[in-house]
C-alpha cells in the first residue's frame, strides 16, 4: 500500500523504481496511487502513461489499451479546446 505522506513526485519516482526493477503490480500500485490523488496534473499524466507501460510490460494487454486510450482521448480533448479557444479568441478580438 502506498504511503499516503509522500507527495506525489516521490510516489512516481517510486514507482519508475519499481517498473525498472520488474515490479509491475507495486508500480501498478504506485502509479494507480497517483492517479487517485493527482489526475489533471502533470504528475496523473506521467502516472497514466506509466500505468499503461507497466500493465504492458506484465502481459496485462487488455489493461494496457485501456490506459493508453485514456491518456490519447485526454490529450486529444485538451488539442481541440486549445485550438478553439484559440479560434475563439481571435474572433473576439
Amino acid at each position: 500500500m502506498p504511503d499516503e505522506s509522500l507527495p506525489l513526485a516521490d510516489h512516481l519516482k517510486i514507482g519508475m523504481d519499481f517498473l525498472d526493477q520488474g515490479k509491475f503490480v507495486k508500480a501498478q500500485d504506485e502509479f494507480k496511487f497517483i492517479l487517485s490523488r493527482g489526475t489533471g496534473t502533470d504528475y496523473g499524466d506521467d502516472a497514466q502513461f506509466f500505468l499503461a507501460e507497466a500493465y504492458f510490460l506484465n502481459e496485462q494487454y487488455m489493461l494496457s489499451i485501456q490506459e493508453y486510450e485514456n491518456l490519447t482521448r485526454k490529450w486529444l480533448l485538451v488539442l481541440f479546446l486549445r485550438k478553439h479557444v484559440f479560434v475563439f479568441v481571435r474572433l473576439t478580438e
